[in-house]
């Protein structure tokens, strides 16, 4: 796991103000490529909300603190 907290995507590129966000109350097992500030890693956690262009991905970060981040659709893979 990579050190720091993870990078989101601004909500601009979330286009949170322009489109609707779904929000799944059974999230969704994925495996998603997350940026740290020393550089991306690939993640296994679960897809919580998504616009057309970006999904909300929760992970367990190494120590039991749950990491979050909105990362571009092309990044996540369903389980």
């Amino acid at each position: 796991m990579r050190s720091g907290q993870p990078q989101s995507l601004t909500r601009a590129e979330q286009q949170r103000d322009e489109v609707p966000i779904t929000h799944d109350p059974r999230p969704n097992a994925v495996r998603a490529w997350v940026r740290y500030p020393d550089g991306p890693i690939e993640v296994e956690g679960l897809a919580v909300m998504w616009t057309a262009r970006a999904v909300a991905v929760t992970w367990p970060g190494p120590d039991g603190v749950e990491h979050r981040a909105w990362v571009w659709v092309g990044a996540v893979e369903r389980l």
